[in-house]
């Protein structure tokens, strides 16, 4: 059990996720260190993930990406549904599992969001946020290699995030390499979302070039975030 959970947070620590584009005043003594992992995961984003997942995108086509998006979507549900029985919210765990059960089922293993269609779907709950609601405090901030924003309670949080996994279940060493692969495909599948179809005109692949490049504040305030490799403009 303890070698099983140790593999939890090595996927945890494996998850492909980007610091955003400014950092927080720091008071911790953690700048310099932050910093520096930010940049080496920028240099990853550029000459390592970016290029897989546009050979992922050729290949796969956008419907295909989409199935993939939901069936990993669907493998977190057993995380929220715990995690809102966790936090006392009954009728919300209720809702997280019966979209499970649907959508593992009519949804053929959940690459089919069916119970989008008639269930209330509440938003993700995760270990971390538990620890919050019973007042461990998040620590200081962290960028981890390869891992990006996170906290001490946040790298806890996703352990057990990733023990929760149906993949990390399976017997023996399958479930470590099952949930490592899985972690990796989520972050190769979300990039590839973000860009064109291949045979896109040149200035649709030069906007989403130009996202990918813009990493300082926008004039009017806005921020590029690059968590989860989910290349979102906050407000």
């Amino acid at each position: 059990m303890r070698i099983r959970f140790a593999a939890a947070a090595l996927i945890a620590a494996s998850t492909i996720s980007f610091g955003c584009a400014s950092m927080p005043d720091d008071d911790s003594g953690l700048d310099s260190f932050n910093r520096a992992n930010r940049s080496f995961n920028f240099w990853m984003l550029d000459h390592v993930f970016e290029p897989v997942s546009r050979g992922y995108n050729f290949a796969m086509p956008k419907w295909g990406q989409a199935r993939v998006s939901n069936l990993l979507e669907n493998l977190q549900r057993p995380r929220d549904f715990v995690n809102s029985v966790l936090q006392f919210k009954l009728p919300r765990a209720g809702r997280h599992l019966g979209a499970f059960v649907v959508n593992s089922t009519v949804g053929i293993a959940g690459m089919f969001n069916v119970a989008d269609h008639f269930i209330d779907v509440e938003s993700p709950e995760t270990t971390g946020e538990t620890l919050g609601v019973y007042g461990i405090p998040p620590g200081p901030y962290l960028i981890l290699p390869f891992y990006g924003e996170t906290s001490p309670r946040g790298l806890v949080g996703a352990v057990g995030d990733a023990a929760l996994n149906p993949l990390f279940w399976i017997p023996g060493s399958a479930g470590v390499y099952a949930s490592a692969g899985a972690r990796g495909l989520d972050g190769i599948n979300l990039l590839a979302g973000r860009m064109p179809p291949p045979c896109s005109s040149d200035s649709e692949w030069d906007a989403y070039y130009q996202l990918l490049r813009d990493r300082t504040p926008y004039p009017d305030g806005k921020r590029l975030y690059f968590e989860n490799l989910q290349l979102d403009v906050e407000d």
